[in-house]
């Protein structure tokens, strides 16, 4: 928005490897709509001083909580709404609600600046615009909203399109063809111009993330550049169907499974399966979001490979979570009527709630070896260093040469009895954690390991100390630092 240009060269976000090189110049390979809107809502926040950088930042929050905070909290009080077409009395509605609010995967992807806790909270706004359509007498009215709705997340996360899909189809064969047409039309101003965006930059209708050839640029962190793979990217080929029923069945119950992170929703499940099956109020519409939820689950099994990158869970699905949980009400009724369940079931929102905090504390959390205990990762990086590896000079002191050089031997060593991943390192204040490969041969220490080193470095005079730190993290989530001085003589 500040540079009136979709290129992201020399951006805050121009190092991001998630990036397509069209011509001369670097673009998001993310679809175009989500970047649009929150300019759109930026636009003032720049003019009245207050602008992106790198890491959290009051830019970053106030525009977090205008885009997810907002659009989640209007989606929870339709939420509570529309509970009530259930039958659901005040307390039931009530803390339903605020199960799902705190106790699901909607509160940490709510509380960061994403597209997908977003596009969860609009696809339930379109679900009860779509319902009310059906109640009310203002249908077109609230159509148009329906289909702006699931449009505008269609545009914003392509994955959902199956969603609004099937919600058209579901019109279609109730033979409400005019409330089809009223549906679709909004995404004329939606998907519409998203397609002129891909062919107008890249050529083609195909979004970017499907075509490998963008990706192929010197430095490319994607598969085909002639680099070491280490991502393969979403709809670049279909798995096999072994590799798919595996990876799916890790999708869902791994230990970054999404049904594993949501426990509570398995309720909804159940709700969903038990409306179907007794065709209850609603069915066809939990009819469209099985199958739409089904597409689309079934799309990323077969055509992506990484669990959505250093994501909390597998962060494609948070989209369907309102949607699914909206069908909780005929489990809310069963449960009700078994007291014996009351104990089972606070258990289970205890599991749910330490789920859901974890992702607040570190919603993009890089990969662990915690497995289903992963949410400890996030929430030990909160805590305050701990002095777990130590710097030690030999001399403790670097003569300066007359080139205004200076070399300094130290060894650095962990002291836990956990793997170390360094982070940082700092000298005399300036940031030189580029170096930290280099100058350490990697940057990662095994468990009560050494390592000898020798920097050079200039620009400082004599006789003066510098600050050397060294940060990182254990394999936990753990952060450990170290601290010392070196002296500088002639």
């Amino acid at each position: 928005m500040a540079r009136g240009t979709f290129s992201i060269d020399g951006s805050t976000f121009a190092s991001t490897i998630d990036k397509v090189k069209i011509g001369d110049h670097f673009y998001s390979h993310q679809p175009p709509a989500h970047a649009v809107l929150t300019s759109v809502l930026y636009y003032p926040l720049y003019w009245s001083g207050l602008h992106f950088s790198t890491g959290r930042n009051a830019a970053y929050a106030v525009l977090t909580f205008l885009t997810n905070g907002l659009s989640t909290l209007l989606a929870l009080v339709l939420f509570f709404q529309a509970l009530e077409w259930f039958g659901l009395n005040y307390l039931a509605r009530l803390w339903t609600t605020v199960a799902v609010a705190c106790a699901s995967l909607l509160l940490p992807y709510s509380t960061t600046f994403n597209v997908h806790g977003l596009v969860a909270a609009w696809l339930f706004t379109g679900l009860y615009c779509f319902l009310r359509a059906q109640r009310a007498s203002g249908e077109k009215r609230w159509l148009l909203l329906s289909g702006l709705a699931f449009a505008a997340c269609a545009a914003m996360d392509h994955g959902t399109v199956f969603l609004y899909a099937a919600f058209l189809a579901l019109l279609i064969l109730r033979g409400e063809r005019r409330a089809a047409a009223w549906f679709l039309l909004p995404a004329s101003i939606t998907l519409l111009p998203t397609a002129i965006y891909y062919y107008w930059l890249g050529g083609s209708l195909l979004p970017f993330a499907a075509r490998p050839e963008l990706f192929a640029y010197p430095g490319s962190a994607w598969v085909g550049t002639g680099n070491e793979a280490r991502e393969h990217l979403t709809g670049e080929g279909w798995n096999s169907p072994a590799f798919a029923i595996r990876y799916g069945f890790l999708c869902l119950f791994g230990p970054r499974g999404f049904l594993v992170y949501n426990p509570l929703i398995w309720l909804a499940i159940y709700g969903l399966v038990r409306t179907l099956h007794r065709r209850l109020l609603f069915w066809q519409e939990a009819l469209a979001i099985t199958c739409g939820s089904a597409a689309m689950m079934l799309y990323f099994f077969f055509a992506s490979t990484n669990f959505g990158g250093w994501s909390y869970s597998v962060r494609w699905f948070v989209a369907l979570l309102l949607l699914w949980a909206f069908f909780v009400a005929p489990a809310v009724e069963w449960i009700a009527a078994r007291k014996w369940l009351a104990a089972p079931l606070l258990a289970l929102a205890a599991v749910s709630l330490f789920y859901s905090l974890g992702g607040v504390a570190d919603p993009w959390p890089r990969p662990n070896s915690m497995g289903y205990l992963s949410p400890l990762y996030s929430i030990n990086r909160m805590r305050e260093p701990v002095p777990g590896i130590t710097l030690t000079f030999s001399p403790d002191s670097g003569q300066l040469t007359p080139d205004g050089a200076s070399t300094v031997e130290f060894l650095l060593t962990n002291t836990t009895s956990q793997p170390v991943t360094l982070t940082r390192f700092r000298l005399g204040g300036v940031d030189r954690s580029s170096s930290i490969r280099n100058l350490f041969g990697g940057n990662h220490m095994p468990a009560n390991s050494r390592v000898l080193a020798r920097l050079r470095f200039s620009g400082y005079t004599a006789p003066s100390d510098l600050t050397v730190e060294v940060d990182g993290e254990e394999d936990n989530g753990i952060p450990v630092f170290s601290k010392s001085m070196v002296n500088i003589h002639r």
